[in-house]
């Protein structure tokens, strides 16, 4: 995601069925912006390819072995890079 900016909740003025709808709404998209993204990759390792964030999941599509075909990236900052990945 280019920008990561957090979908504000509706103002305070705001009451009544319509504000407990929105909020509902924001809290909602607010999780998904941190969800976890699934890339595919084809090759030996994802390491140096794949972008991505910590927590994030990558699949092997061309892997025979059921061991070597999920990947989850390790990290502990929300910065994306291309290596950190290990095997799930």
């Amino acid at each position: 995601m280019a920008n990561d900016r957090a979908v504000p909740f509706p103002p305070s003025s705001l009451t009544g069925p319509l504000a407990d709808h929105l909020e509902a709404v924001s809290t909602i998209l607010r999780g998904l912006v941190a969800a976890p993204k699934i890339s595919a990759f084809s090759g030996a390792d994802p390491n140096g390819v794949v972008s991505g964030y910590p927590g994030d999941l990558c699949v092997n599509l061309v892997s025979t072995s059921s061991d070597l075909r999920l990947y989850q990236k390790g990290g502990s900052l929300r910065v994306p890079s291309k290596t950190g990945w290990v095997i799930v």
